[in-house]
This record gives structure tokens, sequence and C-alpha cells, in this order.
């Protein structure tokens, strides 16, 4: 049996790629590059039609990802989200709280 490599671009160019799959770990592509602050990546994604607001499993969205986290880049990243239809209002519900993305940066400050 021949082995083919497949590239991102393979992958991405086809009509019917599930850029809102979770993959291993419940995470979406957005939500990756999302939370790692890879701005090349996420523009890649969102330019092609993946979701803003695809959540992992669990709920959680890739702008609560990145308002939870520790990025350099966060304004960046959130204003790329927000622009892309991300809803700072969706809930991310876990059995300890009810917090969205706006709630999160409120309490940070």
């Amino acid at each position: 049996m021949s082995q083919r490599n497949f590239s991102i671009t393979d992958a991405t160019t086809h009509p019917l790629y599930p850029f809102d799959a979770q993959g291993r770990g419940g995470r979406t592509a957005v939500y990756t590059a999302a939370e790692k602050g890879d701005v090349e990546m996420l523009t890649f994604l969102l330019d092609r039609g993946a979701n803003a607001n695809a959540a992992a499993r669990g709920g959680s969205a890739p702008l609560m990802a990145v308002v939870s986290g520790n990025l350099q880049n966060v304004v960046e990243v959130v204003e790329l989200l927000l622009a892309n239809g991300a809803n700072p209002n969706a809930f991310y519900t876990s059995e300890r709280s009810r917090e969205t993305a706006f709630t999160t940066t409120q309490n940070l400050a």
C-alpha cells in the first residue's frame, strides 16, 4: 500500500475540509491557534470559513481560551476573533463557574 504525503494546503483547499472538527483533546483548529496566539494560522483558518465560536469539548470557546491565558498578543488575537464573529457573551460552562470572555476580562482589571 502506498502512502501519499498530505499537506495542510491539500486539506484546506478541499471544499469539505472540516475546520470546526474537534481533534485530540477536544480542541478545534481555531481554538488551538487562538490559545497559542498564532495570528497567522488563525487568520488562515478564519479566512477560509472556520467558525470563530467553535468550542472545544467542555464548552470553552476560542475567545475564552485567549482571555484566560497569558499571551503577549492577546489584544491582536481578541480583535481578530471578534472581527470574525466571536461572541464575547457566550457562556463557558464548567462545574465551578458560568463565565463569559467578557466577565473574565472584567475580573482581570
